[in-house]
């Protein structure tokens, strides 16, 4: 039975290794990054935003290496740097019962480079030969964005280049990033070897777009009504950079309309992808569409979450999660319209909310798609001398 949980399409979320059965189109990337990945230490995996870089490596890239014969893979669980870089790299790799001994493991990350290094030389001597250790650090570019502390940015990345080097055939790393993040490394240790381990993931050809489209609704007997919809649909967004975000979520929205309006034929119509505005429309409507329901305090409240949640770097907007602690005010009122903002906003599927390795919440944009598309948030140069 088709319901809003079984949703095919992942909107503007990426894919995770557990919806690895509903991630297509990228078939030839994870084939050449799997190669790469094996016979490297080290990988770069780079893309422009909207090419679905996490998705690749997080959904694509651990099924294809479990399902190697050549060798036992060991995947250390993906981090995000985030407001604490050595946090997020603590709590996976110097594991402790619970959350009160993360001060303590990070303090063992600040005094020793070799932290990491140690830990993984102890894990190889502990493993049959051949067997391998994967860590992937998905959307570096928060150690800019979002981590403050220039001491521990610089910290974090001497601790990964160290731990390159005791084990290269046993040890592997994987560190995603927007390309256009990539000049803000180049101060760090692990620019010494960035140049030589770059791999690009490139945009998605019109036979890649059709298989995305087509094999999510395949997996749960999902049909389009006519042709003429998926070509529409593969056409706005094969010649647009960065679309894909938008395409997934339009994909979603079909799907959630169709659910509404309790079809019985199992197909996406074309009505419902002109009611949405089409791919370039559909994430802005629903933006504005939130928007306008609100009266003009509210307005003024979600331009204010909005604007927060936006970093400028080097001329560039990205996401940037925040604290919730960064939206609470002296007035009562505005803290109830600030709670009400987020619960809309999340309804919406148009943020997400998580928490830090120690336990303090945030939220932020689903993706950065939505920083650049929406009309109330173009302001460019506002934004960047906001944040910068």
């Amino acid at each position: 039975e088709l319901n809003y949980d079984n949703n095919p399409y992942r909107g503007l979320r990426s894919f995770d290794e557990e919806h690895s059965q509903l991630f297509f189109g990228r078939t030839r990337i994870v084939d050449e990054l799997t190669a790469i990945v094996s016979a490297n230490p080290f990988t770069a995996v780079l893309g422009a935003s909207g090419t679905g870089t996490s998705s690749v490596v997080k959904a694509g890239l651990p099924p294809h290496l479990r399902s190697s014969m050549e060798c036992d893979w060991h995947i250390l669980p993906i981090i995000r740097p985030g407001k604490s870089p050595l946090g997020a790299l603590a709590k996976i790799v110097l594991p402790g019962e619970n959350a009160d001994g993360v001060a303590e493991r990070v303090a063992q990350l600040w005094s020793d480079d070799d932290a990491l290094a140690e830990r993984i030389t102890a894990w190889a001597a502990s493993q049959p030969e051949g067997s391998r250790l994967l860590l992937v650090v998905d959307q570096a570019e928060e150690v800019v964005t979002f981590c403050g502390d220039t001491w521990e940015r610089e910290r974090f990345m001497n601790i990964l280049t160290s731990a390159l080097r005791p084990q290269p055939d046993r040890f592997r790393l994987v560190v995603t990033m927007r390309s256009d993040f990539e000049p803000q490394i180049a101060d760090y240790s692990l620019s010494s070897i960035w140049a030589s381990s770059r791999y690009v993931v490139p945009p998605m050809s019109t036979d890649e777009i059709q298989e995305a489209i087509e094999g999510p609704a395949s997996v749960r007997v999902l049909y389009f009504r006519t042709a003429d919809l998926d070509d529409r649909l593969v056409n706005e967004v094969v010649h647009t950079p960065g679309a894909m975000p938008l395409l997934s979520f339009t994909l979603s929205e079909l799907y959630i309309r169709y659910i509404r309006r309790r079809g019985e034929d199992r197909c996406l119509t074309t009505e419902d992808y002109e009611q949405l505005g089409g791919v370039v429309g559909s994430l802005r409507n629903r933006a504005t569409e939130v928007y306008e329901k609100l009266d003009s305090a509210h307005q003024t409240t979600m331009e204010r979450i909005m604007l927060r949640m936006v970093a400028g770097q080097g001329g560039e907007l990205a996401r940037r999660p925040i604290p919730k602690t960064e939206l609470v005010y002296p007035n009562s009122d505005e803290n109830d319209r600030v709670i009400m903002i987020l619960i809309r906003l999340t309804e919406a599927r148009l943020m997400v909310e998580g928490n830090e390795t120690d336990g303090e919440p945030f939220v932020e944009p689903a993706h950065d798609a939505l920083v650049s598309s929406w009309d109330k948030l173009s302001t460019r140069p506002q934004i960047i001398a906001h944040n910068e």
